[in-house]
């Protein structure tokens, strides 16, 4: 199959290492169907076309007018502010392009896909379950995402749960009819820490595999005479398990105050729970970048724990890996 033009999808936006172009004011349409993306080595390149037999043709912004001469100084200063940021996951864009003064053309391309939304609906009802008990008196209601969320609270069906709105929104110090934009808002929030979670999830097992091999690494006697070599790689794997430990921590940081919050009689805690989620969404978003880019290079290059063996490891691990990883 020979080379295609990037075709821009949902999945794109749903991609923690990836920024569709199509969604930035640039003055050339040709970049807007290229994507910046971040390589091995956690540098971002723009993509200009990929397919499956000749891999992705990547390039510098530094290289970019060698291939497409009439990019404007102002299309290169805005990719070279892009190139700096350390993530592209739609939550961290959101923040990051507003600092950076950069609109976007379509604000939808800051939301995840209905697909992912909805992959990510069951992490919701840890979210919604003590509000629906401190409402309902039961959590056997069917709240898979914040608009079931939104749609119940516009349309209470007993008494009991009006007065119940009533109260809670007192509480708030808002009106009743604000509760579900309110909801909406924290439910848009609660999302962005399930995208974080599912993140780390899905590259548990390469993480695993890691340590093992880090592991046989240490433990062989070739490479036990060469002690700078093992120093080289154990410092990378404290870093991973540096990072791993900080997006854990706020993590479950999250999870114990969403348990409690609804039980809160201080209208600033909702705001102050807001601002903690809003103020890591950066910080999470960076480290788990660069944390899935490395761990899918890693599965790349050594698919199965048998593949390459320890010298193979501990030098590309020196040579490659711990690349990139000075800001984290």
């Amino acid at each position: 199959m020979d080379a295609q033009p990037i075709s821009l999808s949902d999945n794109d936006r749903d991609r923690i290492h990836i920024l569709p172009l199509s969604m930035i004011p640039l003055n050339a349409p040709v970049l807007k169907k290229t994507r910046m993306v971040k390589n091995a080595h956690l540098e971002s390149v723009l993509e200009l076309y990929k397919g499956d037999d000749t891999g992705s043709g990547q390039i510098s912004i530094g290289q970019l007018r060698t291939v497409y001469r009439d990019v404007s100084t102002d299309d290169i200063t805005v990719l070279e502010k892009l190139s700096k940021l350390h993530s592209y996951d739609v939550y961290s864009l959101r923040r990051l392009l507003r600092d950076l003064k950069i609109d976007v053309d379509d604000h939808s391309a800051l939301r995840l896909s209905q697909k992912k939304q909805n992959e990510l609906a069951g992490y919701m009802k840890l979210f919604t379950r003590p509000l629906i008990v401190k409402l309902y008196g039961s959590d056997e209601l069917d709240i898979q995402k914040p608009s079931d969320m939104t749609e119940l609270f516009l349309h209470p069906d007993q008494k009991l749960v009006l007065h119940n709105l009533k109260m809670f929104a007192q509480t708030l110090s808002i009106k009743a009819d604000e509760i579900p934009k309110m909801l909406a808002d924290y439910g848009d929030l609660y999302m962005s820490i399930s995208y974080y979670r599912e993140l780390l999830q899905s590259i548990g097992p390469v993480i695993g595999q890691f340590n093992d091999s880090m592991d046989q690494i240490c433990s062989n006697r070739q490479l036990q005479q060469n002690q700078i070599l093992i120093n080289n790689c154990t410092k990378v794997q404290s870093k991973f398990k540096g990072m791993t430990s900080k997006v854990l921590s706020r993590i479950k940081s999250f999870d114990q105050v969403s348990e409690t919050i609804w039980e809160s009689n201080e209208p600033e805690a909702f705001g102050n729970f807001g601002r903690d989620i809003r103020g890591s969404q950066t910080v999470l978003g960076g480290i788990l970048c660069a944390l899935t880019i490395k761990m899918q290079d890693w599965k790349t290059n050594f698919p199965h724990p048998e593949a390459g063996g320890p010298l193979k490891w501990a030098d590309y691990i020196v040579n490659d890996m711990r690349q990139g990883l000075e800001p984290f």
